[in-house]
């Protein structure tokens, strides 16, 4: 089991201005490498701040690649459509370059009409330009010349520079909420990153099924399979389970409110009109929340038993969410998993 870190530079926790937190999460980030956390992971968001404050994570992480040296540093993720795929290709090239190799790329499509609508994208569209977006880095990454005629890119014959070092190209992964999104990581041969908040275990556990069959005879970029299951949640540790429970619980149902907002809000523009009137429900009880591990929160003890509970059912990776609390809080977070959380769970 490994266990990572992922940050969308969040700043409810008290931090009044982007420079102030950007150097916070700076601080985060080196503190988790040096305490053994696996992974650290940037989502991008456009328009959505305070909540979430990163709009470039190629940036955030070669700020950070300079500052850590163990750590994989994983675009989680990266909106594909809303970018030229083969400059995504020379950034991540050129990232990976001052990571000394340590780089993965997570991508996905967007779910935000903040987003859409704010670089005027027909969201229709998003399907489309997210596969021949992969179909073009990939190329980019691994054919020494590359070229591509498709309904929404055309390019050239030519060379990317820089040259990706790592051949064929770094690890893929693919952010995933339906059953069907996990089937299309498995089938594309991806490393898929699920969502803990809002389903049971026994879901997960039936997305995961999907996935594992749908990666059994995939279709892989350049012919390489990442066959990795990670879960995305929320988490929180402290001294005691009781200060935890007491200190997260605030920030963590603002930030599902504000989640389910924007669901709603996307899928209405899109014509659809869903009733999350249970959902809502389910993600404004935090008990329920903690006692059907939807939240990993507690002292070290208690997020080994729910972590392990994850790995008993072949979770591989656990990305955590530790955000709007202030600072030296997270700090102390991150120093006691890393402490004592994340010995145990690799061991086991």
């Amino acid at each position: 089991m490994d266990i990572g870190i992922i940050t969308e530079a969040s700043m409810t926790g008290g931090a009044s201005t982007f420079t102030g937190r950007y150097h916070e999460v700076l601080a985060e980030a080196k503190l988790a490498d040096e305490v053994g956390f696996s992974v650290f992971g940037v989502s991008e968001q456009h328009f959505n701040a305070p909540l979430c404050s990163i709009p470039s994570n190629e940036l955030f992480l070669a700020a950070i690649a300079m500052i850590t040296k163990r750590m994989r540093l994983r675009t989680a993720i990266t909106l594909l459509p809303y970018h030229h795929p083969v400059r995504v290709a020379e950034q991540i090239a050129t990232l990976d370059i001052f990571s000394n190799g340590r780089v993965e790329f997570g991508s996905g499509k967007g779910n935000s009409t903040l987003a859409s609508g704010g670089f005027n994208l027909d969201t229709s569209e998003t399907e489309g330009r997210w596969q021949e977006g992969m179909d073009i880095v990939t190329r980019a990454w691994s054919q020494d010349e590359f070229s591509y005629e498709g309904r929404f890119y055309k390019v050239p014959t030519r060379r990317l520079a820089p040259t990706f070092p790592r051949k064929p190209h770094p690890d893929l992964w693919y952010a995933a909420i339906s059953p069907e999104s996990h089937e299309l990581a498995g089938r594309k041969g991806m490393g898929v990153m699920s969502l803990a908040v809002g389903i049971t275990l026994k879901q997960l556990e039936k997305r995961m099924k999907s996935y594992q069959d749908a990666i059994r005879n995939p279709e892989p970029y350049a012919g390489v399979v990442n066959n990795r299951f990670s879960v995305f949640c929320l988490a929180h540790c402290a001294d005691t389970t009781a200060q935890a429970l007491a200190e997260a619980a605030p920030p963590m149902l603002h930030y599902l409110k504000g989640v389910i907002d924007m669901y709603e809000t996307t899928l209405k523009s899109q014509g659809k009109n869903l009733d999350f009137t249970a959902t809502r429900k389910i993600i404004s009880d935090f008990e329920h929340l903690d006692r059907t591990d939807n939240v990993v929160v507690g002292d070290p003890q208690k997020l080994i038993e729910k972590i392990r509970r994850y790995q008993a059912l072949g979770v591989q990776e656990m990305l955590l969410r530790m955000e709007g609390l202030p600072h030296q809080k997270l700090m102390h977070a991150i120093e006691l998993i890393g402490r004592h959380v994340i010995p145990a769970v690799r061991l086991k």
